[in-house]
């Protein structure tokens, strides 16, 4: 249909103008300042000690933070697949809730929570002395934020290839299910 083609064409174009351009410019500007190109002053942005401390941290946290996403999420993923618990599907949606809520809202929830000045920590007693730093904003602090926030979730899968999806009565019993079912994922 060339209408659709055409309304295709004027939506993609609508998102490069209002997305790419914007990130564009700010590229432009870091490397010529002024509309003049200035290579130097952005190779010495890059290697500035302060830039190579940030990307450090940045990338220290991602990877602890991935760590505990990881245990986190498998551990979700043997008990719904491997338990006979009931309601699982409640479980799962509490579990992946929170990644329907923007990452920066929950950031500023958490700090405020944990802040010097959270009412509930104020109420039981437990908020830190005033003027004292946030824990959210250590690096402990940031991990355990974005561990919880991408969990691991297991693609469903029908019995005939899954064999975690076997009842727990099967004679194979959970471990051998539970490691079939490992190396299949890893397999794909």
């Amino acid at each position: 249909m060339p209408g659709e083609r055409l309304a295709l064409a004027g939506l993609a174009c609508f998102v490069f103008c209002l997305s790419l351009v914007p990130v564009l410019r700010l590229a432009w500007e870091a490397v010529a300042p002024g509309g003049v190109p200035n290579l130097t002053l952005a190779w010495d942005v890059l290697t500035a000690p302060a830039t190579l401390t940030a990307t450090w941290h940045s990338l220290v946290t991602a990877f602890f933070g991935t760590i505990l996403s990881l245990i986190l999420g498998t551990a979700l993923a043997l008990l719904v697949a491997l338990t006979d618990m009931g309601r699982k599907a409640i479980i799962v949606f509490l579990f992946l809730l929170p990644l329907m809520i923007p990452p920066q809202v929950t950031a500023l929830a958490w700090a405020q929570l944990f802040g010097p000045s959270s009412p509930l920590l104020v109420t039981l007693g437990l908020a830190p002395p005033i003027g004292s730093p946030n824990p959210i904003y250590s690096p402990e602090g940031i991990i355990l934020l974005l561990g919880p926030a991408a969990p691991v979730r297991c693609a469903p899968c029908s019995e005939s290839r899954c064999p975690s999806s076997c009842p727990p009565s099967s004679p194979a019993g959970r471990w051998p299910s539970f490691r079939r079912s490992a190396i299949s994922v890893f397999r794909r």
